[in-house]
């Protein structure tokens, strides 16, 4: 059963005034049976039975009490947590924040049943001169719920009519083809909506401009007059702009010098922003838990952020003035959305003048006339912003403060790479020390910031200290994929001078070319590329190069075969590309076999790979 606020606070009320009653009963039982324990404890009498009886009945309403009122549907909302359902204390104090919560409710279903009436009428006061028909349909549906409203006024089954919802969703879609704003997503939905539910026809007329108030909209090309008449909170009268004669008011020429120097009043725009950072601490300080308020926290916050925001782009240097103007009128529509939320907040509560409010207002009211920018929406009280549409413009300006501080955060982290490796020494422990601190911030860069491995600045950072890496660290993921990348870098480097000029291999090229012509070679680690295996091939004259890649948490089972099969003359081990278990099983294979391998510290440069393999195994291999 849906109950209206008023019958669920009545029900409520009724609860708590029961339960009163029963505490009361409880606290009387328990005074009298204060003389009988004295008495058991004096002189041993045992407690009467008539007062056994009338405990274990007021037990037993009291059970049955409380189950009736776990098993209330209406009421599961307003329970106590189960660990607190057996004090009846604990049960007056739940239940009466429910009434408080249903004398905000009211006020709340309240000024949103005026705000509906206010959209019905002013959809019965819409004409076209076009096809009359679907619009007066449209009404006819608008009066007969109007009237519904008129005969109903504490049901809250209108609340829950899809037919008002649709018919706000055409107020709404009339408004946003005023204002331009017809292209949004959520402007499209609504359309969607007004067509399923009333047809094709409408909801072109209304998409199209082709209908309007009978008094029609505001001239929106004139945005001094515009701005002239803007009122919000207690301004219930035009903004008037003119002096007593009816000349146009001429400032001081001192306010004229200051706003030269300061035309979109920065420095106020400065103190707005201070003042909702303080006021949010405050609100939600423990220091204030009575009268603080969630919601108006949130939106001092957001006031904040976009004043915040507008100091940003107003004292950025551009020189696309077109985009900036843009993003200027973007912020002070921001800004005029989170005032008119809080004023609508503030005014439930009682607070006719919230100062950040006011600020916020007349800064964009003042601004917008100076800029001549045309500020649409939530500038005049009959045009309430709602409180829905605040996560989204916080998102917005989160993500354009995101795109700039990413890039400071990265250059930061950078910074600190470069810096221990500028400090190291040539002790073992010191080099280890330092690895271990950049696998962290790599381990940051690719998690945190989500940045490529590829990512040039961190590429440039490493390339020249990669030969010093600790084999321990080879267990960095992060760090290996990182790896892998710049030796690919560094691989791709190597063959663009070889197709630009003809390969210039050392002689140590020539000796292992001389030593391996014919046989089969195997390379562990890093991420095999076709090019590089192709050219390593030609290279050493093999008939044929195997490249396994070393696939992080996988067996080193895996490399046993290849490892240990009779063709495969050696074994190359890329230690750096390589989880540590892995490079020990495939050494450990190579010796069961008795198989040369060879560890490759750095890169898989032709000429590396070469003086690697006649360094630790030249001798084994001439002897083959």
């Amino acid at each position: 059963m849906l109950y209206s606020t008023d019958q669920l606070k009545h029900q409520l009320e009724e609860s708590v005034l029961h339960l009163r009653e029963l505490f009361q009963q409880g606290v009387s039982i328990a005074e009298s049976f204060k003389d009988e324990m004295n008495a058991m404890r004096e002189q041993g009498r045992l407690v009467s039975v008539s007062r056994r009886r009338e405990l274990n009945q007021w037990c037993d309403e009291f059970q049955l009490y409380i189950t009736e009122l776990e098993e209330a549907e209406s009421f599961q909302e307003f329970l106590p947590d189960e660990e607190d359902r057996l004090d009846l204390k604990n049960w007056i104090r739940a239940l009466t924040q429910g009434i408080e919560t249903c004398n905000r409710r009211k006020k709340e279903e309240q000024s949103e049943r005026r705000q509906i009436l206010e959209t019905l009428d002013s959809i019965l006061d819409l004409q076209t001169e076009m096809d009359p028909v679907p619009l007066e349909e449209l009404q006819l549906h608008a009066a007969r719920l109007r009237s519904q409203w008129e005969s109903d006024q504490e049901s809250r089954l209108i609340f829950e009519c899809d037919e008002i919802r649709v018919l706000r969703d055409f107020w709404q879609l009339l408004l946003d083809t005023r204002d331009g704003d017809f292209n949004a997503p959520e402007s499209l939905e609504r359309a969607m909506r007004v067509n399923d539910r009333y047809g094709l026809i409408i909801t072109l007329q209304v998409t199209r401009g082709q209908i309007q108030p009978k008094e029609k909209w505001r001239d929106n090309s004139s945005v001094a007059d515009m701005v002239r008449e803007l009122h919000f909170g207690n301004h219930n009268q035009k903004v008037n702009t003119s002096n007593g004669n009816g000349h146009p008011h001429n400032e001081s020429q001192n306010k004229e010098d200051a706003a030269q120097e300061d035309p979109f009043e920065l420095a106020q725009l400065e103190v707005l922003r201070d003042q909702c950072q303080a006021r949010v601490k405050w609100e939600t300080s423990t220091d204030n838990q009575e009268n603080g308020s969630p919601r108006v926290a949130m939106c001092l916050e957001l006031t904040g952020l976009i004043a915040e925001f507008l100091l940003h782009i107003l004292r950025q240097e551009t020189q696309d003035k077109k985009a900036q103007e843009e993003q200027v009128r973007k912020g002070m529509q921001y800004l005029a959305t989170a005032q008119s939320v809080l004023q609508q907040i503030q005014k439930k509560a009682g607070v006719l003048d919230d100062p950040e409010q006011m600020a916020a207002f007349r800064w964009v009211e003042r601004n917008a006339s100076a800029s001549n920018f045309y500020i649409g929406r939530h500038m005049r009280i009959q045009d309430p912003a709602q409180i829905s549409q605040l996560p989204k413009i916080k998102q917005k300006i989160e993500s354009f403060f995101e795109k700039i501080r990413k890039p400071q955060r990265i250059a930061l982290v950078l910074s600190r790479i470069e810096k221990e490796f500028a400090v190291v020494g040539h002790d073992a422990c010191e080099i280890s020390a330092a690895w271990e601190n950049v696998a962290q911030e790599i381990d940051h860069l690719l998690e945190d910031e989500h940045i490529p491995p590829s990512h040039k600045q961190l590429r440039e950072s490493l390339i020249g200290h990669i030969d010093s890496i600790p084999e321990h660290l080879s267990e960095s993921i992060n760090l290996q994929r990182v790896l892998s990348e710049i030796h690919r870098y560094l691989s791709n480097c190597e063959y663009e001078k070889i197709e630009s000029s003809p390969p210039e291999y050392s002689e140590e090229v020539e000796v292992v070319a001389q030593l391996l012509r014919g046989r089969k070679v195997v390379m562990v680690g890093g991420s095999p590329r076709p090019l590089t295996e192709e050219k390593i091939r030609e290279a050493f004259q093999l008939q044929e190069f195997v490249w396994k890649e070393a696939v992080v948490h996988s067996p080193a089972i895996q490399y046993q075969p290849i490892v240990q099969d009779p063709e495969v003359t050696l074994v190359l081990v890329l230690i750096k590309l390589v989880g540590h278990g892995h490079s020990e099983g495939v050494r450990q294979y190579c010796r069961e076999v008795d198989k040369p391998y060879i560890l490759i510290p750095s890169g898989y440069g032709i000429n590396h790979l070469a003086h690697d393999i006649l360094k630790q195994r030249g001798e084994d291999l001439r002897n083959l």
